[in-house]
Formats: structure tokens, C-alpha cells, sequence
């Protein structure tokens, strides 16, 4: 059976800040409803990153999302500074990351995947 899910998502940089997308989705699962969020994405600039929530009040009272999408850039981004307290940090566009001084090229940069699933609550 369907449920409608919230999803929150922000795009790539336009060229200096992301837009926020704010959509009502039904599936029968909040990963599945942010999929066809990611699917259904038309903004030229791309999906950075979006989270699925049981409602927009569950949103707007900062409970932890059902499920969550990163793009690889962010994953990328995560892995590589995820062991050190501080850093510099450079996007130079394109998929390439310059931290502490070291380029990092990642491949399918605007792609991504699913990373977190928690359980719906039961009413």
C-alpha cells in the first residue's frame, strides 16, 4: 500500500548557492519514494543531496529522515576527510576536490545512492 512521504532535496550550486526542493511523494517505501524523487528531478543542476521523511512536520521538527541520497561527490567527500579534525577544502567543479592540497578526481560525480533506511514508525 502507498503512503505520501516528504522528501526534501538541494541541487548542485547555481553557480553559488543550492536550490531547495520540497515534494510530496506516495510509494510503498520512504527508500522508494526518494528514488522516484531522484528520478523525477529536473533541475538542470542536478540532485546534491535529499532526505524522505514521514511528513513535512517530522521535517520541520528535525527527526531523523527514513531514508537519505547522497550524490558520489559528498560520499566522496565524506570517505576522504572522515579521519581528520580540519582541512582545506577546494571544489573546483566538474568532480574534482582539492583537500589539503591533494586533487581528488571522482568519477559519476552527480550520481549517487541511497545510504540510510529507519523504520517507519507504526501509528
Amino acid at each position: 500500500m502507498e503512503k505520501e512521504y516528504f522528501i526534501i532535496g538541494n541541487t548542485f550550486a547555481a553557480p553559488f548557492f543550492s536550490d531547495t526542493l520540497k515534494r510530496f511523494i506516495k510509494a510503498e517505501t520512504p527508500e522508494k519514494a526518494l528514488m522516484k524523487f531522484i528520478e523525477e528531478c529536473t533541475h538542470p543542476c542536478g540532485i546534491y543531496s535529499a532526505n524522505c521523511y514521514e511528513s513535512a512536520d517530522a521535517c520541520e521538527k528535525n527527526e531523523k529522515p527514513l531514508s537519505k541520497w547522497l550524490c558520489n561527490l559528498e560520499i566522496e567527500q565524506q570517505n576522504i576527510t572522515k579521519d581528520k579534525g580540519a582541512y582545506s577544502y577546494l571544489n573546483k567543479g566538474e568532480g574534482i576536490l582539492v583537500i589539503d592540497g591533494e586533487e581528488h578526481k571522482i568519477d559519476n560525480w552527480k550520481e549517487g545512492k541511497l545510504l540510510t533506511l529507519n523504520k517507519t514508525k507504526e501509528k
